[in-house]
């Protein structure tokens, strides 16, 4: 199966190198991120697996315009008749089909060599329209209430969103990653110093779980996680 439960009502769909999420409130369906082109079979065959059709996706929520996250937003949107939220800054650039801005390699050396070899074939999506535009803090009408939070580092319009249920459940976005058990940096930046305040401003939220569109869910005590990764010292 594509598709796993993280926590009651919230899945993951596993897209090879990305990860899009499905919450399920009663068959009300709201996807988080669309995958790269090519994705939106995959994501409408998980969602029948619940015994879901096209049309119970309500809403597309979009965390940022790079190409593995648009790349098949135009299709579903055409397909589902879902709503499309994201932030101003991105959506303006999907809007002319642009998912992508200068941005620097995050530490290390795989990153750098992945962001020159990819970044400029990924550069265009089919455009998209957005519906709603979201900001900071704002609450989204989904599974009883989402948290924006914008993370700007990343990309200039870049959200998260904070779950209130199961003890708290981020949706990271790209904001971090997750493997081999191990927090890591995002693969680049359009802002680093903004990515790095990003990361100790999410240390210091609470949440239980956190998912990742790059990664394994941690399923408990994932703000604890952040804090010893990237928690600021104490005053």
């Amino acid at each position: 199966m594509a598709i796993k439960q993280v926590v009651p009502g919230l899945y993951q769909i596993s897209l090879g190198i990305v990860n899009t999420h499905l919450f399920d409130d009663e068959g009300d369906l709201t996807l988080v991120d669309t995958g790269t082109a090519g994705s939106a079979d995959k994501i409408l065959a998980a969602a029948g697996e619940l015994g879901r059709q096209p049309q119970d996706i309500r809403r597309i929520l979009v965390t940022h315009l790079h190409a593995d996250h648009t790349g098949s937003l135009a299709e579903l949107k055409a397909r589902t008749g879902a709503q499309v939220y994201m932030h101003p800054a991105d959506a303006a650039l999907v809007r002319q089909g642009i998912a992508s801005r200068p941005c620097v390699p995050a530490p290390g050396l795989i990153k750098g060599v992945f962001v020159r070899a990819s970044m400029r074939k990924v550069a265009r999506v089919e455009p998209a329209e957005t519906d709603v535009t979201i900001a900071h803090g704002q609450e989204l009408p989904v599974a009883g209430g989402l948290r924006t939070i914008v993370a700007a580092g990343h990309t200039a319009g870049q959200v998260m969103f904070l779950w209130p249920q199961h003890g708290g459940v981020l949706i990271a976005g790209d904001t971090a990653s997750h493997f081999f058990g191990r927090l890591d940096y995002p693969m680049l930046f359009e802002d680093m110093a903004q990515g790095l305040w990003d990361l100790h401003d999410l240390a210091a939220l609470e949440f239980n779980v956190a998912v990742f569109s790059h990664g394994r869910p941690v399923l408990e005590a994932a703000s604890e996680q952040f804090r010893k990764k990237w928690g600021r010292p104490a005053q």
